[in-house]
């Protein structure tokens, strides 16, 4: 039986939030770092497509606690 973890994950972009449903990040020394996000939003007016290269962040959060951000557009 998979353990439940105390981790949760945020995403903004703009004024609008979103539901992480998975996200694959990529970083290393002296580069640029790569994040795939698939998202989810509950309201049907967002387009996603007005969310693409905007200024946006992912939070992870551990019990409750801000442990990472990651910035990008």
């Amino acid at each position: 039986m998979p353990a439940q973890s105390d981790l949760r994950f945020t995403f903004t972009a703009g004024p609008d939030a979103f539901e992480v449903v998975e996200f694959r990040l990529s970083e290393g020394l002296s580069e640029t770092f790569l994040l795939d996000v698939d998202l989810s939003c509950s309201n049907p007016a967002i387009d996603f497509g007005q969310v693409l290269d905007r200024p946006a962040l992912l939070t992870i959060w551990q019990g409750g606690q801000e442990v990472r951000h990651v910035h990008g557009s």
